[in-house]
């Protein structure tokens, strides 16, 4: 198919889709219309915004899913033909020629000129028997010595009393494990961190367009859709996305922790389900992360004589008072500089008073009340001051 087809067929639906919009409501403009509601020009720009991001992110998602870390063996295309019979035998390349810790990789092939039968190849001081292909190719098994630690094998092909050239042979930590991204005309070669952090802005970027477009076409079809919220439409992709990383990086680092071999551990169809998940509900996650750094940094401070605004220590409900019973309660306060000034916000029930120097709420009762929030306020020596809704209940006497 010609290049320029699918662009020409992209450029027909957009005009169709502007003189569409120029019959409905005439010229564009760029003023919001009286009661506010989002013109629709600008509902369908955001829907073919949304559209476009969403076959993006997912064309990209499928492309790292597709990446394949490990390159099968095989034989390049192209390879300079080797004289005849030329002595000693030549090394010209390995493939591959770099291999990770942790790869599933049980040989490597050896390419070059005068290969014969009988040729061992040599891994820095281990000699080892190959597989003879033709003159110009070896395959050499691999053992689990050579996945040690990273470094470099010094790998030759020996003849006898003949050895031939030296080649390097790198092995690789598994952080530096590399794969192939098929993105459109691109294809650059990225780590397996790399390729998992893509494809979790992705998953997060297609997880929020989804959502976005559902909410779009909930709020067009009850001609809800307002003015203001074009912006937060367009940015819920972006939103989406960086939502979808920290969360991420708050798996892999309390949940994933270790060495870096744990990279091949990482189910890329799990994380990406989770940052899908998490850039459709970008709110709800955000209030989960509010809450992840609540519990791991919230401040347990204490201190009666701290400086800073104070505090209103008693707690919610207060013990519950009888109609006509004397009732006697002290409230206190932490923190600030004593001392404290109360007032009763909201007012308590009649017969109750609270008193402004003390902190005492005393009194009878003179009615029953059922249990209801009262808001007192506290205000130390240098002004700064609280409040707290504190509920209480008066019950109507036993007969």
């Amino acid at each position: 198919m010609p290049v320029w087809l699918p662009w020409t067929a992209g450029l027909l639906v957009l005009a169709g889709f502007v003189i569409w919009i120029w019959r409905e409501q005439g010229p564009m403009r760029l003023t919001a219309t009286p009661d506010g509601r989002m013109q629709l020009w600008k509902a369908a720009l955001l829907a073919l915004y949304l559209v476009l991001f969403t076959i993006g992110s997912t064309y990209a998602v499928y492309g790292l899913w597709q990446a394949d870390p490990q390159p099968p063996l095989r034989i390049p295309a192209g390879e300079p033909a080797c004289p005849a019979a030329q002595a000693p035998p030549f090394i010209s390349n390995l493939d591959p020629s770099r291999l990770t810790i942790g790869t599933d990789r049980t040989d490597i092939l050896v390419l070059g000129c005068n290969f014969a039968e009988g040729d061992e190849v040599r891994f820095n001081a281990e000699n080892r028997n190959a597989r003879f292909i033709d003159s110009s190719h070896l395959i050499v098994p691999l053992s689990t010595a050579d996945f040690k630690a990273p470094g470099f094998i010094k790998v030759m092909v020996v003849r006898t009393a003949v050895e031939s050239n030296a080649k390097i042979l790198a092995v690789d930590s598994a952080a530096q494990q590399t794969a192939n991204w098929q993105f459109l005309y691109w294809s650059p070669i990225i780590t397996q961190e790399l390729r998992l952090l893509l494809l979790v802005i992705f998953s997060g970027m297609l997880g929020a367009c989804i959502y976005s477009l559902k909410s779009l076409a909930d709020y067009i079809g009850t001609r809800m859709l307002f003015e203001s919220w074009f912006t937060l439409y367009f940015i819920q992709p972006f939103e989406g996305a960086g939502i979808a990383i920290v969360f991420y990086l708050v798996i892999r680092g309390g949940l994933l922790a270790g060495a870096s071999a744990v990279v091949k551990a990482v189910n890329p169809f799990g994380i990406s389900a989770i940052a899908a998940l998490v850039g459709m509900f970008s709110d709800r996650a955000i209030k989960k992360l509010w809450e992840i750094f609540m519990t791991l940094f919230k401040p347990a401070d204490d201190r009666g004589d701290k400086m800073g605004a104070p505090n209103i220590a008693t707690q919610s409900p207060l013990p519950d008072a009888t109609q006509g019973t004397p009732y006697d309660q002290t409230l206190t306060a932490t923190g600030g500089k004593p001392p404290y000034k109360w007032q009763a916000v909201t007012p308590f029930p009649a017969g109750l008073k609270l008193d402004p120097n003390s902190g005492k709420l005393n009194g009878a009762p003179t009615v029953a009340a059922p249990k209801k929030k009262y808001t007192v306020k506290v205000t130390d020596a240098a002004g700064a001051a609280a409040t707290a809704d504190l509920e209480l209940e008066v019950l109507a006497p036993v007969s």
